[in-house]
């Protein structure tokens, strides 16, 4: 499968080691293609390069983490602007949802789940998506 993993689950999965949002990271990139873009990931780095995440790990820890998440994904270069998330700052992962034939995207967001299924694109929970998968 073609996933997208949202930030949060993401920050999740770093900040908390016992979460579901870990469990499905780990799964997720041993037997899913994980889908970034250039606005995805510039919101990942941006979010765990903020003081607040200072006290929880070293620079070097979460840079390791961004590049092994980049070493096992995807970038790809979405072409279509869409503007149907009712908040504006995550319609960047529908776009890379459609440039990329994702399959799922994977989130805790209520403006996105609100949205599932997405142009035939699944958007669910963490716990969806390891019940599921």
């Amino acid at each position: 499968m073609r996933l997208i993993l949202d930030t949060n689950i993401l920050v999740s999965a770093f900040v908390f080691k016992s979460t579901t949002a870990n469990k499905v990271i780990r799964f997720s990139t041993q037997k899913h293609t994980l889908l970034f873009s250039e606005p995805t990931f510039k919101e990942l780095k941006s979010t765990l390069l903020k003081q607040k995440f200072a006290g929880i790990a070293e620079l070097p820890t979460i840079r390791s983490f961004i590049f092994n998440l980049v070493r096992m994904g995807e970038f790809i270069e979405p072409k279509t602007e869409i503007t149907e998330c009712r908040d504006p700052k995550d319609n960047k992962f529908l776009e890379l949802a459609i440039a990329g034939n994702a399959d799922g995207i994977v989130t805790g967001d209520n403006d996105l789940l609100v949205l599932d299924p997405f142009r035939y694109i699944r958007i669910i929970t963490s716990k969806e998506f390891l019940s599921q998968f």
